[in-house]
């Protein structure tokens, strides 16, 4: 089996009293082993709570309503609690995007990246020490003695990501989820940052689903490219096909908004508008609103599922490809 992840019908619901209101809309996708798939989309298109919720890792009050997620053929959705606590930190991981708000500050860094060893293996405390210390190294950080003996707060932002990726791989997870982390970072620690993630991809096989509202690092990363709005998929592909030749508004109007050399002096490209919330009222399609192409058709009829002529290609929009046929039952939900 090629995929080692597989999404059907997932839907999430955020609970506000009596009321539950859809922030993940009956969405499909799946990971491929070894490969690094990039989700991107504004703050509040539904990617970090799309993916925690496939963890079961979401605040009180957001849960999945719909749908199945199949981890190797075992559905993550109705498993029991333990059988999936088994699963997670020790074959799926996850990086954050802060890591001081995800290190325990009174606990030393050696005892946290080696906690995951504790729950899931009988080694002992000096073979995990070893196997710290030497992780420790293979991210980049120096003196991983001094490193293993200090608090997350001696640490400058770039280690702790680092220390938080060596937490996340010490168990050679099958699926490493990265949501944002290297959005607090400079430029050049997130580009080591983002060197050490497709380091452990191609050396260990490790599948990666890297979330991001910026497409310039998507496309250095990724190899293929889901790209949301308002908790639906907008459009999915490879990551040259989506940059290069993106079909849905939406995507070409984020990669218009990139700034280039030679924009020098000219104004910003934006997308007009804002991204709904979830308690707005949405049209079929929710980008209708700030589209520049919409007609009635987009506020009357939900988006057919449009497969593009590049292999892999799929866009939800009646502009995609006109004269395309869509696919039989490929609708998201309205």
């Amino acid at each position: 089996m090629n995929n080692i992840l597989e999404v059907r019908g997932l839907s999430v619901g955020i609970r506000d009293g009596k009321k539950t209101y859809g922030v993940v809309d009956s969405i499909d996708f799946e990971v491929r082993r070894g490969e690094i798939l990039g989700i991107v989309g504004e703050s509040g298109c539904g990617k970090t709570v799309t993916v925690l919720s496939i963890l079961g890792l979401t605040g009180e009050g957001v849960n999945p309503t719909g749908g199945q997620v199949f981890f190797e053929g075992r559905d993550l959705l109705a498993m029991r609690e333990e059988e999936k606590q088994k699963i997670l930190g020790d074959e799926i991981s996850i990086i954050y995007q802060e890591p001081m708000s995800s290190l325990n500050p009174l606990l030393k860094i050696g005892r946290q990246v080696g906690e995951p060893l504790r729950i899931h293996t009988k080694k002992t405390d000096e073979e995990i020490r070893a196997q710290v210390l030497r992780l420790l190294a293979d991210v980049d950080l120096k003196n991983p003695e001094k490193v293993y003996d200090s608090y997350p707060h001696e640490l400058s932002g770039g280690m702790r990501q680092r220390v938080m990726l060596a937490m996340a791989g010490i168990s050679a997870p099958k699926i490493l989820v990265c949501d944002e982390p290297t959005t607090a970072l400079d430029v050049t620690t997130q580009a080591e940052v983002l060197e050490l993630i497709r380091k452990w991809n191609r050396q260990f096989g490790t599948s990666v689903i890297f979330i991001s509202h910026d497409l310039a690092v998507i496309n250095k990363l990724c190899d293929r490219v889901i790209v949301m709005y308002a908790g639906k998929i907008a459009e999915c592909g490879k990551t040259e096909t989506i940059i290069g030749r993106p079909g849905h508004p939406y995507t070409q109007g984020l990669i218009a908004s990139i700034p280039t050399m030679r924009q020098k002096g000219q104004p910003l490209s934006c997308i007009p508008g804002r991204v709904p919330s979830v308690t707005d009222r949405k049209d079929p399609c929710p980008f209708a609103p700030r589209c520049g192409i919409c007609t009635e058709e987009c506020r009357q009829q939900v988006p057919p599922h449009i497969m593009m002529p590049e292999e892999g290609h799929e866009v939800y929009c009646h502009h995609a490809l006109r004269g395309a046929d869509p696919v039989p039952g490929g609708e998201q939900g309205a």
